[in-house]
């Protein structure tokens, strides 16, 4: 069984009769040959090694987190083949002894910096339109401050990136310092992790969170969400009070699917075992790859009460239809072995410059994408004291994170859901996030950080519309040149804001949505004539979207004359007769076969559905076809008419 080959080893489990060593194995670079497998709990021993030897697998680490171990999880295997990815992959799929196996995604920061050492500059993302100086596309941060409001370090964050120079005389106060741990080389608080004074660092796997030759990142990041304001010295954060807890997993080289579940595993657990006010976790990273790993790390965060906020990404791109992880994640969704949050805790958020235009480098998705919030030219902490600019979807998303923050410490209590329902809520429109984010608008603190003066209980979530009704489709006569519009018509849903339509080509098919932003009940789009569609359409709204409504099969009419169909008259005439499917024709070729090839008797004009064919003679078979044209087009031939005279 598998007790016999994950043997525990310094409070993580290392496959070690596998491996041939008892101690943690080493950080392994990662390859394109790098994949991410768990095996079933009920797999034997020969079972495992059958799997190990049928992919080419070559054990390097091995991860169980707590989370895991409650689900019943036996954790997370990094594996190295010499097989190519897929092959691999499609070899070991079906395997009775593996649960899922995947790609070991990497994943990156989503920064671009664009100034390397600055002494001091604008901090125009956290102005407001009333603040002095002002800049009305800033969080309007400023505007809360001014009423008081600046945080709390009862509220925790925790930042899963690359480290953070906790010394930083704008951070070194707001930096977790664990009352449960001494840095003496044991774990004191029994979370499997030593020394994590500040945080973790899960690429090396230790307690050491900051590299003063890099971490720039991390740093940057971390003083947007909280660096200490009001103290004269360099910048200020979103919140001047808060807590911030460093879970390092980034490299210079990135960071892999088994540290980023590990240190999402590990907040979670932190927030469990020591009742921390841990409200979210800053992820501003990505990758183009989907990690059911990862998932299901996310939903275990969710269902803590942990929000997710993360990067839309920098490649310039639609979410909505070129995926950026873990952005667009949604935790309503479950897996096969995690069931699904209550809500979506992912915020996924753009970058907007200082004149709210969209960053020419920012992702964006009309579904996928949340907000925009400032991500040009941020001014932030810097590793050594220093300050400096940098610009990327990684910069606008710790000013949500810290909005996240800030909410929660004049709103003590309120749930995740709630909190992310308030930051979404109360968005500035803005036309250049028009149809590319779900609110169309922009992140804004100024008219929700005040606590309720009477505090009555957060309202709850507003329900998902329901599924549209009565959907049909129908089609309009077809062109000669085959096309044809289609026509989807549907019932309104209550609650509904606007719709979504999907499509597919078979009735077991991929769906694809086809529309999306409609607010009538009514879409049209040019098809194909002589073709099946199936279409669906879905309600949106600010609290989500609709389950499918019934599917409703269209099948559009081919612009050729059919049927065709010949009688003999007499002897010496034969009438066809037809019907006009096409539009446009200017009219119909007859043609007849001679025994050899097909000739053509002559044209009819538009709208013709019946000819007399004289001059036959008795006792003969004669063939005939016909088409449309139009111009230089022809329809496809109708049918076949044969007919013989008396």
């Amino acid at each position: 069984m598998l007790s016999k080959l994950f043997k525990r080893f310094g409070g993580a489990l290392a496959l070690s009769c596998l491996l041939g060593f008892a101690a943690t194995p080493a950080k392994a670079q990662s390859t394109n040959s790098e994949l991410v497998v768990r095996f079933k709990a009920s797999a034997t021993d020969a079972e495992i090694q059958h799997a190990l030897g049928h992919g080419h697998l070559k054990v390097r680490r091995h991860k169980q987190t707590e989370g895991m171990k409650e689900r019943g999880h036996v954790g997370l295997t990094l594996t190295e083949t010499d097989l190519p990815a897929d092959q691999a992959i499609e070899r070991l799929k079906n395997h009775p002894a593996i649960d899922f196996v995947e790609p070991n995604v990497r994943y990156h920061h989503q920064a671009i910096s664009n100034d390397s050492w600055v002494a001091a500059g604008n901090t125009w993302g956290l102005y407001g339109d009333l603040s002095a100086p002002a800049n009305a596309y800033g969080s309007q941060a400023a505007e809360a401050w001014a009423a008081g409001y600046t945080g709390t370090n009862s509220v925790y964050v925790a930042v899963i990136d690359e480290g953070i120079d906790f010394s930083h005389p704008d951070l070194v106060g707001n930096i977790w310092n664990n009352p449960f741990e001494v840095a003496d080389g044991a774990d004191n608080d029994g979370n499997r992790y030593a020394d994590d004074i500040h945080g973790f660092n899960f690429a090396a796997n230790n307690g050491q969170v900051f590299d003063p030759t890099g971490d720039h990142h991390g740093t940057h990041v971390s003083g947007t969400i909280g660096a200490t304001g009001g103290n004269g010295v360099g910048v200020a954060g979103v919140n001047w009070n808060v807590t911030i807890i460093s879970g390092k997993f980034l490299t210079a080289n990135g960071g892999d699917t088994l540290d980023a579940v590990e240190a999402i595993d590990y907040f979670v657990d932190l927030k469990k075992r020591h009742n921390l006010n841990l409200v979210a976790i800053n992820a501003s990273w990505g990758g183009s790859s989907y990690s059911r790993a990862l998932h299901e790390s996310i939903i275990r965060a969710a269902k803590a009460g942990i929000l997710f906020v993360a990067a839309a990404g920098n490649d310039a791109l639609n979410n909505d239809a070129s995926a950026s992880y873990p952005a667009n994640i949604d935790t309503r969704v479950g897996t096969a072995s995690e069931s699904a949050a209550t809500y979506d805790s992912v915020i996924s958020v753009a970058a907007i410059d200082s004149n709210g235009a969209l960053a020419s480098f920012s992702n964006y998705g009309a579904t996928k994408v949340h907000l925009g919030a400032p991500g040009v030219d941020i001014l932030s902490t810097y590793p050594n004291s220093q300050v400096a600019y940098m610009s990327g979807t990684s910069m606008a998303t710790p000013h949500v994170t810290g909005a996240v923050a800030l909410y929660a410490s004049t709103h003590p209590g309120a749930s995740a859901a709630t909190i992310r329902n308030a930051i979404l809520g109360s968005v500035i429109p803005t036309p250049s996030l028009t149809g590319k984010c779900t609110t169309g608008g922009r992140l804004n603190l100024s008219t929700i950080i005040a606590p309720s003066v009477t505090a009555p209980p957060p309202p709850p979530a507003p329900a998902a519309p329901s599924a549209p009704t009565g959907v049909t489709a129908s089609s309009s006569v077809a062109t000669v040149s085959g096309n044809t519009t289609a026509t989807v018509k549907w019932t309104a849903s209550t609650g509904a804001t606007s719709y979504k339509v999907k499509r597919a080509t078979s009735s077991t098919g991929t769906w694809t949505v086809i529309a999306t932003g409609l607010t009538g009940t009514t879409y049209s789009q040019t098809v194909t004539a002589g073709a099946t569609y199936y279409y669906k359409v879905v309600a949106t709204s600010s609290a989500g979207d609709s389950a499918d409504s019934s599917a409703f099969t269209l099948t559009t009419v081919s612009p050729s004359p059919t049927p065709l169909t010949a009688s003999a008259i007499y002897s010496t005439q034969v009438s066809l007769k037809w019907a006009d499917h096409s539009a446009d024709e200017q009219g119909f070729k007859i043609e007849y076969f001679d025994g050899a090839s097909w000739i053509q008797l002559g044209t009819l004009p538009a709208g013709s559905t019946s000819a007399a064919v004289t001059g036959t003679a008795s006792r003969t078979t004669y063939s005939f076809r016909i088409r449309a044209y139009n111009g230089t087009l022809n329809t496809a031939y109708s049918n076949t008419a044969t007919v013989t005279t008396p």
